[in-house]
Parts: structure tokens; C-alpha cells; sequence
């Protein structure tokens, strides 16, 4: 059962080859790298010899990856998104209180703060903010379908652009938000020094992104290196430890989520008990799943989420 639910994992975008890059780490810049594992769209997932970095060797270039966000990443075509209208699933989410790093804000006082977002798609946590309480809300995007989306549907002020430090002045911004973000990035480390740059001292930096430390434990069959082709980097807590030092960042809260292996998906219809008396292996499976998830380290888990403070 577990080399089928290998064998069943989505495929994936393919790059063009002409448009991948040999690159030195992004954090230290060295060049010496040992592989980690083969992804399914055959680059390899190498660690940094010196700093440790996890991250994709060649990677596709500036222009290739472009080309990707273009063709139809919101629009179901993606992995992430697959067969969904992601911009009325976000929608929806709002009302039902579940949308995607509302629990990671949840905590926060919002009232009168400047937010930014970077990489905010539709702009629908932005609007989540903006309900309670955020004086201003600017969200940064990089494809302008879903930045037009934002403006239209929330009334949101969304730029549509790269990761530019100068986007704003120094000591500008309260709260930055990157929720499933730096992962896609080519060079996160620039990402945290914009971030310590735009906010004031005890302002907040929210992060969400897959936990790396995964890889570890799960090598191929953690879902985090079965799809989403489009991440670049699988940065673990202790990446964020040392970046927090360089910044001048308190790591305030850090915590793991999330299932890191792909249950077994039933074909029969009806309701649960009657798919699982239908399938009982993949019911077997599915219990199994859970219990190690349980009993595993929580680093073992998909996800991680953290609040840095900027001194």
C-alpha cells in the first residue's frame, strides 16, 4: 500500500531543461552540496555542506518560473490547487473561520496596525485582517490575476509585483505575513533581511511554510517533496533560529502541524462506513497514518508555523 500511494501522487509541471540553473546555496553561497533525494520532476533536493540548506539543484530560472505562475496556477491546474476555484474556496473560508493562517494570527491584537502580506493572492486573509481591526492592509502579489481579485472583491490595495526591499521605508509596517510563501522563493534569506528592514521594533513576522525536517524522517514519502513542485527550499526550524540571530528577531512562537503522508484516497462513493467496508485496507492504512503521525516526533509533521518579533 505505501508503494501505491507513491505511485498514485499527482504529476507534476515539467521544466523546460534549458531554463534550469546550477546555483550556490542561497543562504552561505558555497558550493559544495551533498543529494538528499530526487524529486518526481527529476531535480534533486540537495543539502548545503557548510550551512545545511535543503534546497533544489538546478532550479528553474527566474523567466521558467514565471512561465509557471502563469499557466493557471490559481486556476487549477497546479498541485496545491488542483480542481478547485481556490479564489471562492478562500472566500468561503472567511465565513467559515477556516481560512488558511487566520489560527497563526489569531492570537494577535490587529487593531490599528499597518499589514502587509507578502505573496497574498486573492488578498482574502488580508480582508480576515481588516475584520479585525488592521488600520491598513497592503498585500504584495506576483501574478496579477489574483491581485486584481483582491482590489475587486475586497477593496484591497494589492501590488502586483516582486519581492522588492524597497516596496516600503524602514520601521513602516507593523505586521509582515508570508503564509506558504518563502518556500517558493529563490533566495528566502533576502526575504528575511526585507522583512527586518520594513518592520518596527516589536513588530511581527508570521510565517507559514512546510516543515523541512520532514524530509528526515519521511525521505520520498513525505507528500511536501511528492508534489508542489515550485518550492525551491525546505527550511527547518533551526534555519530559522540562525536567520532569527542575523535579523535581529525573537522566535516568540513556533509550533508543527500537519500530516506528512498521503492517505489512501477512496473510489467507492457513500458515506464513510460504507467506504470503509468497501476498502478496509485503505481504512487500515488510513488509521495506521494517523497513529505513527501521533506517536512520531513533531518535527516528524508537514507543516511549520511561527511568529518572529523584531527587536
Amino acid at each position: 500500500m505505501q508503494d501505491e500511494m507513491l505511485e498514485t501522487a499527482p504529476h507534476s509541471f515539467r521544466w523546460n531543461e534549458s531554463q534550469l540553473r546550477f546555483i550556490s546555496c542561497p543562504d552561505c553561497h558555497a558550493d559544495r552540496h551533498v543529494p538528499v533525494l530526487k524529486r518526481h520532476d527529476r531535480l534533486f533536493i540537495v543539502r548545503c555542506a557548510r550551512c545545511g540548506l535543503a534546497f533544489v539543484y538546478p532550479q528553474p530560472s527566474t523567466e521558467e518560473l514565471a512561465r509557471f505562475y502563469k499557466s493557471g496556477y490559481f486556476g487549477g491546474n497546479s498541485d496545491f490547487h488542483r480542481g478547485t476555484d481556490y479564489f471562492e474556496q478562500r472566500r468561503k473560508g472567511i465565513e467559515a473561520g477556516a481560512l488558511t493562517g487566520a489560527a497563526l494570527l489569531a492570537n494577535l491584537d490587529l487593531t490599528g496596525l499597518r499589514v502587509v502580506e507578502i505573496g497574498a493572492a486573492d488578498g482574502a486573509l488580508l480582508a480576515w485582517c481588516k475584520s479585525r481591526g488592521a488600520a491598513e492592509a497592503i498585500g504584495i502579489e506576483f501574478t496579477e490575476e489574483a491581485a486584481a481579485w483582491g482590489r475587486a472583491r475586497y477593496g484591497l490595495r494589492m501590488i502586483c509585483s516582486a519581492l522588492d526591499e524597497n516596496a516600503f521605508p524602514a520601521g513602516s509596517v507593523d505586521l509582515v505575513i508570508a503564509i506558504d510563501l518563502i518556500e517558493h522563493l529563490q533566495n528566502p534569506k533576502s526575504f528575511m533581511a526585507a522583512c527586518a528592514k520594513w518592520l518596527v521594533s516589536g513588530g511581527r513576522l508570521a510565517i507559514l511554510c512546510p516543515n523541512g525536517s520532514a524530509i528526515s524522517f519521511w525521505g520520498k514519502r513525505w507528500i511536501g517533496v511528492q508534489e508542489n513542485m515550485e518550492h525551491l527550499t525546505y527550511l527547518t526550524r533551526r534555519q530559522f533560529v540562525r536567520w532569527a540571530k542575523e535579523f535581529q528577531f525573537v522566535l516568540e512562537r513556533h509550533s508543527y502541524e500537519g500530516c506528512p503522508l498521503r492517505r489512501a484516497q477512496y473510489r467507492s462513493a457513500g458515506s464513510r462506513t460504507h467506504r470503509i467496508l468497501h476498502e478496509p485496507h485503505k481504512a487500515a492504512y488510513n488509521t495506521m497514518i494517523k497513529l505513527l503521525t501521533a506517536v512520531m516526533p513533531a518535527s516528524s509533521r508537514h507543516q511549520q508555523e511561527m511568529i518572529l518579533r523584531r527587536l
